[in-house]
């Protein structure tokens, strides 16, 4: 005799894993969308903080390579790219096994390569060592730490608030210039000034704007930044 009693138990279980197992999946595939919309928006956030135009984000390869260029290391983006087709090729040549001893230095190298950039990355945003160990094990999260923060890229230190810098009367340099409040560094030699108190982050941005002066042919010595002779006008060759 048919248990007709046993059969509306077994396929109502049944109804109740399938209904939980579909709403776990929708839960996931929802927090997915709203993750990579979020990691979207802040690419394109850090993309703007770098002086780059947003919308190039979204151009194949030419917007991966901007995401190498903006740490000031653009030459890594053709070495994982080579590193990554040479895997491939070797992987598709002697299959998962054979190709192992190929591909297993490969790993290391990508490894090495993702350190490096990482690094890039958070020293071209003034952070220090603790950011790029979480941009190593935890890169998402503080791609959005980068992007959503306060931080601010040293080749576009006009975005935003710039914060910390609390120089009020003029200043005068060890070398013997005299700056404007404006200026946290000396025009003509780069130091910045140890009477502000300038937070650690403006002043790594600081130090990476100005790394060297030129010297005109009229004599005047000007720093970096600068295209044209204080004195004379001329363009810096």
């Amino acid at each position: 005799m048919y248990n007709y009693g046993y059969s509306y138990g077994y396929d109502y279980g049944y109804r109740q894993i399938e209904t939980a197992f579909t709403t776990i999946f929708w839960i996931c595939l929802i927090a997915a969308i709203i993750f990579s919309i979020l990691m979207i928006v802040a690419w394109c956030k850090l993309f703007r903080k770098a002086g780059k135009p947003w919308g190039f984000y979204f151009i194949p390869i030419y917007g991966t390579y901007l995401t190498y260029s903006i740490a000031d290391c653009g030459g890594l983006f053709w070495a994982n790219l080579i590193v990554g087709i040479l895997d491939a090729v070797f992987f598709n040549l002697f299959g998962f096994y054979d190709s192992f001893m190929f591909t297993f230095p490969l790993l290391l190298v990508m490894l090495i390569l993702h350190i490096s950039y990482c690094k890039k990355l958070a020293e071209a945003f003034g952070k220090g060592a603790g950011f790029i160990v979480g941009l190593i094990f935890l890169r998402p999260i503080f791609i959005m730490i980068l992007a959503y923060g306060s931080a601010r890229h040293y080749n576009n230190p006009d975005y935003g608030s710039y914060a910390g810098y609390t120089v009020t009367s003029s200043w005068t340099c060890t070398c013997g210039t005299h700056n404007p409040s404006s200026r946290i560094t000396c025009e003509n030699c780069g130091a910045i000034n140890s009477s502000s108190k300038v937070s650690r982050e403006n002043m790594v941005l600081e130090q990476k704007k100005v790394t060297s002066i030129w010297t005109c042919a009229c004599g005047t010595i000007n720093s970096c930044s600068r295209l044209t002779c204080e004195n004379c006008g001329a363009h810096k060759r």
